[in-house]
C-alpha cells in the first residue's frame, strides 16, 4: 500500500524567497563531499574488476577478471584472478583437455604495460561423456593469473580475449572480451579477489621435490607409459596426470596405479589422434596430487625396461623375467 499526496504552497510563501540557514548550507556541502568521495571510491573499486561478463547466446556461463590489489614493486608482478562460473552440468577444460575437449585460450597481446601473463591451473577432475574421457572443471573455477608489468608506476591496460569452451552433451566455444584499466596508485586490497586468488593457488601444483620420478618406461609396441614415483610422505589416494608441450597430440588415459611402500607405479595407455604414438625421448610434465601432496615435476621418456613389483606385470619383459627366475 502506498500513500499519495499533493504539495501546495500559499501565496505568501511563493512570494517570499527561501534563504537556507548556515547549518543547512554546511549540511549540503558535506553531503556533496561525501557523495563525490563515494563515487570516486566506487570507480576505483570497479576498476579492479570487469564485473561478470556473459554472452546472451550462452547464458549458462559467466566470467570475470579481478585484481587482488597487490603489485610487488620488486618483481613487477600483479596478482589477478580469472573467475568462471558454470550452471548445472556445464564444464570447461584443463590445459590438456583429454580425448575430446578443447583447452581455453587467453590472448592478451593487445594489452598495454604488460610483459607477461602466467596462467595457473588448479588440478582438474576426470569426466566421461558418451565414452569420451576429458579433464576439466564444473560449477566454478578460479584461475590465478600472475601479470608481469613493464612499469608498475604507470596505468595497466589488460585488453584480452578469453576463448572458453564449455560442454554438456553439446559443446559451445565462446569469446569473452576482457578489458580492464588499472591505476597502480589507486589500487586497494580486494578481500574477495584475494580469497579467490589464494584458493586457486592452493589447488595449483607447484614445482616441488616432495615427489620425484625415479624411473619410467615407454613400451612402443604396447603403447604404454609406466612411471615410478617416490614420495617423502605415504601415498593414500594418489591422482597422476601427464601432459607437456612435446606430447600435445597424445592422450594419456586414466592410469592404473599400484602402491609399493613409498613407491607409486602409474601405467598409462597412450594414444595419438594422428595414428601410432611415439613419445620416446620427449619431455613430459607430471602432475601429482594426494592428501598431503600437490606437486608438479618433469622427466624425459626412456625406452629402458624398468624393475617393477612382481605382483603386477607393469613393465613388460623385466617383470616376466622375474617370474621366470622364481620358478
Amino acid at each position: 500500500m502506498s500513500n499519495t499526496y499533493t504539495e501546495t504552497k500559499s501565496a505568501a510563501s511563493m512570494a517570499r524567497p527561501i534563504v537556507p540557514s548556515m547549518s543547512r548550507l554546511l549540511s549540503i556541502v558535506l553531503m556533496l563531499v561525501i557523495t563525490n568521495v563515494a563515487a570516486l571510491y566506487s570507480v576505483n573499486a570497479v576498476a579492479q574488476s570487469t564485473g561478470w561478463i556473459t554472452d546472451p547466446m550462452h547464458p549458462p556461463v559467466k566470467v570475470r577478471a579481478l585484481s587482488t590489489g597487490h603489485i610487488d614493486p620488486t618483481t613487477r608482478q600483479m596478482e589477478m584472478v580469472l573467475d568462471v562460473e558454470l550452471d548445472g552440468d556445464w564444464k570447461t577444460y584443463w590445459r590438456s583437455p583429454g580425448e575430446g575437449g578443447i583447452a581455453p585460450e587467453f590472448d592478451w597481446s593487445d594489452s598495454t604495460n604488460i610483459e607477461q601473463v602466467d596462467w595457473h591451473w588448479p588440478v582438474p577432475a576426470y569426466y566421461e561423456q558418451l565414452g569420451v574421457l576429458t579433464l576439466g572443471y564444473k560449477h566454478e573455477v578460479s584461475f590465478p593469473l600472475i601479470v608481469t608489468v613493464s612499469d608498475p608506476t604507470q596505468p595497466i591496460v589488460l585488453k584480452a580475449n578469453l576463448r572458453l569452451p564449455s560442454c554438456t552433451n553439446i559443446c559451445v566455444i565462446t569469446d569473452y572480451p576482457i578489458e580492464l584499466t588499472i591505476d597502480p596508485g589507486s589500487l586497494k586490497l580486494d578481500s574477495d579477489a584475494a580469497y579467490l586468488f589464494g584458493q586457486g593457488m592452493s589447488l595449483t601444483p607447484k614445482i616441488s621435490e616432495q615427489v620425484q620420478i625415479t624411473d619410467n618406461y615407454w613400451d612402443q609396441q604396447a603403447q604404454t607409459l609406466t612411471l615410478k614415483l617416490e614420495s617423502k610422505t605415504a601415498w593414500s589416494k594418489p591422482f597422476v596426470l601427464v601432459d607437456g608441450k612435446e606430447v600435445a597430440d597424445e592422450f594419456f588415459s586414466q592410469p592404473k596405479l599400484t602402491i609399493d611402500g613409498q613407491s607409486l607405479y602409474a601405467k598409462f595407455d597412450v594414444s595419438n589422434w594422428l595414428g601410432e604414438a611415439n613419445i620416446a625421448d620427449k619431455r613430459i610434465q607430471v602432475t601429482v596430487s594426494d592428501e598431503l601432496i600437490l606437486a608438479e615435476t618433469s622427466t624425459i621418456v626412456t625406452t629402458n625396461p624398468m624393475q617393477c613389483p612382481i605382483k603386477e606385470d607393469y613393465c613388460g619383459c623385466l617383470a616376466l623375467l622375474y617370474w621366470v627366475a622364481l620358478f
